[in-house]
């Protein structure tokens, strides 16, 4: 009888033992690994939430100072990376995710996201309600607008819960366009008849009493206020008169409405430049007894405003209501102003220019980021639009400078004329996107343009990008912007003849 082992039979069970040592020892340190992916990712979701709990703090404290943030935190011989992304959608609503990323040595990396969107009772009451909550959907692809006509040429434009409201040049002064198409003008006795051309238009939600009212800057030195909570029946509620106007032709220029006060630019190229007001604030808590309560004397900024945006912040640990100007002055095409006690206006906290000195056509505000168009006039390449992070510009510091710009696009058919350049007509920003309405005077043909804005990013060329023009050539319809504003994902723009309205994906 043969005794023993051969050598094949030896290797063959030092092969079968390995395989099941092998086997063991994977299994040993895949409980092992999973029960480390298991402590560290309780802590890591703990640290991410912590984190969003945190920046929520801030948000209720004050919701435009809630700005993305990193980290380190260490728990023993374990340091986590924290970050929280902070961006805006509106100025009553923040898109924000809290990510935590970690490595166990000899594993692999980790890392978790918490996703959630902040909203800002108190900034959508100042506005009233005209404020996106909802991210906007893909505009990389805008569709075919749908074209409304309105009875006369329109001169300003607000969207509130998808119903459109024109400001127009000629009686009857105002109309609405209710989502399903149904179009109403403005319609009174004489002796409450808005008899002015009405030159701008802001639209907001009396959210104690569920009233909308239409602020219309009625020409020549006049805001007129309408009661438009039933579009079929809208009613005359009150007009005033601007004082200390001394200039001929004083018409305003933009309007806007924050908390209980609305604020009016007049165009000072018809006022004697310098000296008559040329911002104008009316508390109109009680819409059917407007009071001015104050001005920005001509004399503190020698210059046109082309532009207005009305922003609530913390400054120096005080809540300050700020007024954001775009104007015509090369030294200061972005001015800002304390307007917390509009009964004393001083001088500018912060004077923002862009090299070149080219005159700002048009301005939007999202979150600490101000975008200023620019009237460019002669060359492609010219900077139209710059801009600016608000968040450290007021005292102690006097002036700034933009953190990004671009040239806006030009489209085939401006290629033959000798007046090339595009400049924005009227701006507004919303979650990542900026919406450019461009005007050019040869030929006059507007276009809808639609920006990607990643203002944060350290590649400066990659802050502003440009992803879609509408038309895409010169078979497209003429659009000579006016303004425009977005409800329910959707675009309005005023054409002479009425509105386009773009949709999202």
């Amino acid at each position: 009888m043969r005794r023993g082992f051969s050598t094949l039979e030896i290797m063959l069970a030092l092969a079968i033992f390995s395989i099941v040592l092998a086997g063991a020892i994977i299994a040993h340190f895949s409980a092992q690994y999973w029960t480390i992916v298991s402590q560290t990712s309780g802590e890591a979701f703990s640290l991410a939430h912590q984190q969003i709990e945190d920046v929520r703090a801030e948000a209720r404290h004050d919701f435009v100072s809630a700005v993305s943030t990193t980290s380190t935190s260490c728990l023993g011989a374990l340091c986590y990376s924290v970050s929280t992304s902070v961006s805006d959608i509106s100025p009553c609503a923040k898109n924000v995710t809290s990510s935590v990323s970690w490595q166990v040595a000899h594993y692999p990396s980790a890392s978790i996201s918490l996703p959630t969107i902040f909203t800002s009772t108190s900034s959508a009451i100042a506005l009233g309600g005209d404020c996106s909550l909802s991210y906007p959907g893909d505009w990389t692809t805008p569709s075919t607008p749908v074209a409304t006509t309105t009875v006369n040429t329109p001169t300003g434009i607000d969207a509130l819960n998808g119903t459109i409201y024109s400001s127009e040049s000629s009686s009857p002064y105002l109309e609405a366009i209710t989502p399903s198409g149904v179009h109403y003008a403005y319609t009174a006795p004489d002796n409450t008849k808005l008899l002015e051309p009405a030159y701008a238009i802001d639209v907001a939600r009396d959210l104690t009493t569920g009233k909308v009212y239409a602020y219309l800057a009625t020409g020549p030195t006049n805001i007129s206020i309408v009661d438009v909570t039933n579009p079929s029946a809208m009613a005359f509620v009150a007009s005033t008169t601007f004082s200390s106007t001394s200039g001929t032709n004083t018409s305003g220029r933009s309007i806007a409405y924050f908390k209980g006060n609305v604020y009016v630019t007049t165009d000072a190229r018809n006022n004697r430049i310098g000296r008559d007001p040329v911002l104008y604030v009316f508390d109109v808590t009680n819409p059917a007894s407007p009071q001015e309560v104050g001005s920005i004397s001509g004399a503190n900024l020698n210059t046109s405003i082309y532009g207005l945006a009305i922003q609530k912040k913390f400054v120096g640990g005080a809540p300050t209501t700020l007024a954001f100007l775009a104007t015509t002055l090369g030294t200061g095409q972005l001015q800002v102003f304390d307007v917390t006690s509009p009964q004393s206006i001083g001088t500018p906290l912060a004077r923002c220019s862009v090299s070149g000195g080219l005159p700002s056509t048009s301005l939007s505000l999202l979150g600490n980021d101000v975008f200023i168009g620019l009237q460019t006039q002669t060359t492609d390449s010219s900077p139209a639009i710059a801009v600016f992070d608000v968040n450290n510009v007021l005292p102690p510091i006097s002036s700034c400078a933009p953190i990004a710009a671009a040239s806006a696009k030009a489209v085939s058919c401006d290629k033959s004329n000798s007046q090339k350049t595009r400049y924005p007509y009227a701006l507004f920003a919303t979650g990542s996107y900026l919406f450019a309405l461009t005007d050019n005077t040869t030929p006059n043909l507007g276009e809808l343009q639609v920006w990607r804005t990643d203002v944060s990013n350290a590649d400066a060329s990659k802050r502003l990008s440009f992803q879609k023009e509408y038309p895409d050539s010169c078979a497209g319809p003429a659009m000579s912007a006016i303004d425009f504003d977005s409800d329910a994902n959707s675009l309005y723009i005023m054409a002479p003849t009425g509105a386009q309205i773009f949709t999202g994906n």
